[in-house]
């Protein structure tokens, strides 16, 4: 009984997340003013990290990217995007540790409702010059190895 309870869970647990976003991979990135507000020029890939700054699993995965991409800096930039209402901004540069990061404060959730980001923390990783979604999902499922083949797939 025991372990039929736990496949239910697991079940479920992957229903709700393949059903709570609705990006692809190769989705041209929706048009918004993020970009601008930003200037996300400079790196071939940009990180966007979706937070609530008052969740554990968002802390956790702040904590968590900034040390898996930390080596990729040069290549990725990371952007912490939040639609609460007060400042975060000292919050998530508290957990970066010296990572350069920089932060939206997505106030209306204009990025939230372009995304379709329902539920967080959440991840997408994009390309600058193609606008199209590389890689997206739980900061768990990401690691060097991903963020290697992100990077080098276009050589």
């Amino acid at each position: 009984m025991k372990r039929i309870l736990t496949i239910l869970a697991i079940a479920l647990a992957i229903a709700i997340e393949a059903e709570a976003q609705s990006i692809r991979l190769g989705d041209r990135i929706p048009d918004m003013q993020l970009d601008r507000e930003l200037a996300i020029t400079s790196k071939e890939y940009v990180c966007l990290s979706f937070v609530h700054t008052e969740s554990a699993p968002c802390l956790l995965a702040i904590e968590t990217l900034c040390r898996v991409v930390s080596d990729y800096t040069d290549h990725i930039e990371i952007v912490f995007v939040s639609n609460q209402e007060d400042e975060v901004t000292e919050d998530i540069v508290c957990l970066a540790n010296d990572v350069n990061i920089s932060i939206f404060n997505d106030n209306e959730s204009h990025a939230f409702k372009a995304f379709g980001i329902k539920h967080v923390p959440y991840t997408v990783i994009y390309s600058t010059k193609r606008n199209r979604v590389e890689w997206f999902g739980s900061v768990q499922q990401l690691n060097e190895e991903t963020i290697e083949r992100i990077i080098n797939k276009k050589k």
